[in-house]
């Protein structure tokens, strides 16, 4: 995988991993970047770090449909979504409802506006900014698409870029 790990001698971190999946997701090698991926999650999951897995399933579910690999973010935000609820973590399953509803917006947006609306009201509880965000901004494309201009105007001001100031305050 890396030369430099080969030449130290060393297994590198389900991090290590991770972070290579997503230089081969960004530059283009999808195959390359979901075989790192799984590899990572997998190290991470045999040393217990169930939040490690699902938090970082969850965030190549949506590297993964925005590639169009909606098959393989579905199922990546599935796993994710059983980690979360396994542990009890709310924001991961927020996380993980917001990957599988973007994944599925393009394809199957009535199917994904569930999972979006359960992220979005999540989220909220939990001040997950950056689910809340993309779980909006995929149900405003869905409402956009759908001549709704009005409802996505307002899921998109919420999801807008925010001054530290407002950002206080929400």
């Amino acid at each position: 995988m890396d030369e430099a790990f080969e030449e130290a001698g060393i297994d590198p971190t389900s991090d290590a991993l991770f972070a290579h999946a997503i230089v081969a997701a960004l530059t283009g090698d999808v195959v390359d970047a979901m075989r790192l991926a799984d590899e990572a999650i997998d190290r991470a999951l045999a040393e217990g770090d169930r939040q490690f897995a699902g938090s970082h399933g969850a965030l190549f579910a949506i590297l993964l449909a925005g590639a169009g690999e909606t098959d393989a973010a579905v199922q990546r935000a599935e796993i994710a979504y059983a980690l979360g609820a396994q542990l009890g973590n709310p924001l991961l399953i927020a996380f993980s409802n917001a990957a599988l509803g973007y994944a599925l917006s393009t394809q199957e947006p009535d199917r994904a506006i569930p999972y979006l609306e359960a992220a979005i009201a999540m989220a909220d509880r939990v001040k997950g900014l950056m689910t809340g965000d993309i779980a909006r901004r995929a149900r405003a494309s869905i409402r956009s698409a759908r001549g709704e201009h009005a409802a996505a105007f307002e899921l998109f001001t919420r999801s807008a870029p925010r001054s530290p100031s407002t950002l206080a305050s929400r």
